[in-house]
């Protein structure tokens, strides 16, 4: 096969795959899903003979930074800079297993649109096993975050992709104002319309950020979905009480509207399955690179292997876990003394997400049981409240527009469109996120910009910004139409208040903190709110100080691994009563 006829062949091929996973497919009923796959067949080397299922999978190298050298009386062996590898294979691994080795595990991935994290945990009801992942630290994160790690992309002109923290490292030390790194993937997936879904992220890469014009937004959201499972399951493997890579998974997701959650769970849950192949095969090469070639040849292969892959992504768990529903279900869990109604306000930095919900828990203990909290059984129900939970899409990501548009007013930078973007690019390579923790923290920044102008901006005038009330009062309003869709017979439940609970990266933002302040309304009769303490005294217990430092931007990933979710299917539309409730013995969990 010819270079041209090659490259015929995998355009046909990526329309006819968008196709099939548009809600509406078009050439289906022509070309079926087994003749897409002769035709991709056409792309491969001849294909080994299948593996069985029975014989436990080889064990995995364990990362390296660099290549083991050989012995020093042979030649080392390696390939050119910016070259592919040829001799690349898929490590089919996965494909030894037809479930979990350890089904009582289950893996939560919170791929978020700044940073994603990871958590496990056992299914045990009354007691499980948390199991925090730090994978920032695998990472080699560069705001030294432990359990988190950056959703950033970049590919250099030799066609090398990195990812995470060496995708952020290379894009900041570029000099080429033109080149941009993908940062906020997750944005590429919350800004479609339902009508276009993932067709459009078949769509290449702008040259910018992609000078070879080989990968389209699917290959790179699924490339860095397979670095954080890689990432995830090497921590797994390396655990004594877990020692494998294959967990059942779940993912999070906003609180989209229904129809973009259907068709953004499968599409996630479709490349969280191809992932598993993808890291391994990748395994312990991400540092130096991995050429765009064999990412493409590998994303063509792994797709062959979807239906053997299905047990990694339950049926029931394919539409994803709501964000602030499993924020709200670490809560519960982690401060067992919490009752009533608890609104929580989930920051993160594409969308703010909120959900109200009912808990119902034992009283303290007397201080003679505090004494002995093993012997204390501890009844913990709770409920999501209809309407349940909203989003909007504000959240980090504008308040880094905002400073970014701030910074480029104060240099008097004039109607020069290309310095202005030259600027702009700049700021977002070397991370406006760092500068909005900055100037939050040390209450004023003084940076020099890209086209050597010095601007200076203090909190109090990034606080007065138009744009900045704008964005409180947009939170505030969304709040209100959440309480104002709730049942006038929940008022007597809210006589002390509603307790909210602050969690994402944004949760200690003034105008988030501020909240605590506002008044809204249920029916007729005005509600306040009071601030729930930001970490549970459970967590204080069970949990390292640096778990702790990063607590309130990783409930949702612990919160998904929890056996224990709240359910927005299980939502209530009026105050059942506390009699009603203290017999009901139904826990509302799935």
């Amino acid at each position: 096969m010819t270079a041209d006829q090659k490259l015929l062949l995998e355009n046909l091929l990526d329309r006819l795959d968008a196709d099939a996973e548009s809600q509406r497919p078009q050439f289906r009923g022509t070309v079926s899903d087994k003749e897409r796959e002769a035709l991709r067949a056409l792309l491969t080397e001849p294909a080994t003979e299948p593996q069985p299922l029975d014989p436990p999978p080889k064990p995995l190298p364990r990362p390296v930074e660099e290549p083991t050298p050989e012995p020093a009386d042979q030649p080392i062996k390696t390939r050119g800079e910016g070259e592919p590898d040829t001799s690349l294979e898929l490590n089919t691994a996965a494909l030894g297993y037809e479930s979990s080795p350890k089904p009582e595990w289950t893996l939560c991935l919170d791929f978020g649109t700044a940073k994603s994290k990871a958590f496990a945990a056992t299914d045990d009801d009354e007691d499980p096993e948390l199991l925090p992942l730090p994978i920032g630290k695998a990472d080699g994160d560069l705001d030294r975050s432990v359990h988190e790690v950056s959703s950033s992309v970049w590919i250099d002109d030799n066609g090398l992709l990195f990812l995470g923290s060496e995708a952020v490292k290379r894009g900041i030390n570029f000099r080429d104002s033109k080149r941009r790194r993908l940062d906020s993937l997750k944005q590429e997936i919350s800004q479609l319309h339902p009508e276009s879904d993932p067709v459009q992220l078949h769509r290449k890469l702008p040259e910018e950020v992609d000078p070879t014009s080989t990968l389209t937004y699917s290959d790179a959201i699924t490339s860095y979905l397979a670095y954080l499972t890689d990432l995830a399951t090497t921590v797994l493997d390396e655990t004594p009480r877990v020692g494998t890579r294959y967990l059942q998974r779940r993912f999070t997701l906003p609180w989209w509207n229904k129809d973009q959650r259907k068709w953004s769970g499968k599409f996630l849950t479709k490349r969280l399955k191809r992932a598993q192949i993808i890291a391994d095969t990748f395994h312990g090469k991400w540092h130096s690179g991995i050429h765009v070639d064999d990412i493409k040849r590998v994303l063509r292969d792994v797709a062959a292997h979807d239906e053997k892959l299905s047990w990694l992504v339950p049926t029931e768990q394919e539409s994803g876990v709501l964000e602030p529903l499993a924020a709200a279900s670490a809560r519960v869990w982690n401060d067992r003394f919490a009752r009533n109604i608890m609104m929580v306000v989930d920051v993160g930095a594409g969308t703010t997400d909120i959900s109200l919900f009912w808990v119902v828990q034992q009283k303290p203990p007397s201080s003679q049981q505090m004494q002995s909290t093993d012997r204390v059984e501890l009844d913990h129900q709770a409920w999501p409240i209809q309407p349940c939970g909203s989003a909007i899409k504000q959240a980090g990501d504008t308040l880094d527009s905002l400073l970014v548009a701030e910074l480029i007013r104060k240099a008097n930078l004039g109607a020069d469109m290309a310095l202005r973007r030259r600027v702009s690019d700049s700021l977002y390579r070397r991370s406006v996120r760092t500068l909005k923790e900055t100037l939050f923290k040390n209450g004023e920044i003084k940076e020099r910009l890209v086209s050597d102008h010095i601007v200076e901006l203090t909190r109090e005038e990034f606080m007065g910004l138009e744009g900045i009330k704008k964005f409180e009062h947009q939170i505030c309003d969304e709040i209100g139409r959440l309480l104002d869709g709730v049942h006038e017979s929940w008022l007597p439940v809210t006589a002390h208040g509603i307790t909210l609970v602050l969690t994402g990266g944004g949760c200690s933002l003034p105008m988030i903190q501020n909240l605590a302040n506002k008044r809204w309304k249920i029916g007729n009769r005005e509600v306040r709110c009071r601030l729930a303490i930001d970490i549970p005294a459970t967590v204080k217990e069970r949990f390292s100080d640096e778990f702790i430092r990063e607590y309130p931007r990783l409930t949702v990933a612990m919160g998904g691994a929890l056996k224990m979710l709240l359910d927005e299917r299980t939502a209530m539309d009026e105050w059942p009563g506390d009699a009603s409730a203290r017999h009901s013995g139904d826990r509302r969990w799935v």
